[in-house]
């Protein structure tokens, strides 16, 4: 039974076509299935293919940025992970919020706070991205504004407010 699944398998993979129209037209339908999953949650998919694009065009030029500028150092493997591993992380900000709003009850609320904060990201990215040009083009570095910290800070603040109120200690 185990053999003929594999048959099977293998019969199939040979009658799929690996032409770049195919592939490409492939692509074409996992990200209309991600956009139409990501638009069915509630949250803007607009705002997220976008933050989704700018932070991979980020990691792209902070690549080039790191091989422009001589006074930095070329980045390895590690490092990129790490940079992939920091871009994911960055998701827990709007995931815990939404959870939070959400268990709450306040899906309206949750979904409103959820899209704000993927704004505010994509914001932060759109601005990393144009220090990275700036950067590469002019040799020289231009002071970052540390959008995430801010955004963390602010979320933090938002829930202590919420803890508050539902403790009845707001001041």
């Amino acid at each position: 039974m185990y053999s003929h699944s594999i048959n099977h398998f293998i019969l199939l993979a040979m009658k799929i076509s690996y032409d770049i129209k195919h592939l490409f037209q492939s692509l074409v339908y996992v990200f209309a299935g991600i956009y139409a999953w990501i638009d069915s949650t509630g949250l803007n998919p607009k705002i997220v293919t976008v933050l989704a694009i700018l932070m991979a065009l980020d990691m792209f030029l902070g690549i080039w940025k790191a091989s422009a500028l001589s006074h930095l150092d070329n980045p390895t493997s590690k490092k990129a992970k790490k940079g992939i591993f920091v871009k994911l992380v960055i998701f827990v900000i709007p995931a815990v919020s939404g959870l939070i709003w959400g268990a709450l009850g306040d899906a309206e609320t949750a979904m409103r706070v959820v899209n704000v904060q993927l704004a505010g990201l994509m914001v932060a990215e759109g601005y990393s991205n144009i220090g990275n040009a700036y950067a590469i083009y002019t040799g020289e570095e231009i002071s970052e504004f540390d959008a995430f910290t801010f955004i963390f800070k602010k979320t933090a603040e938002n829930i202590r407010q919420l803890l508050n109120k539902i403790l009845g200690d707001e001041k």
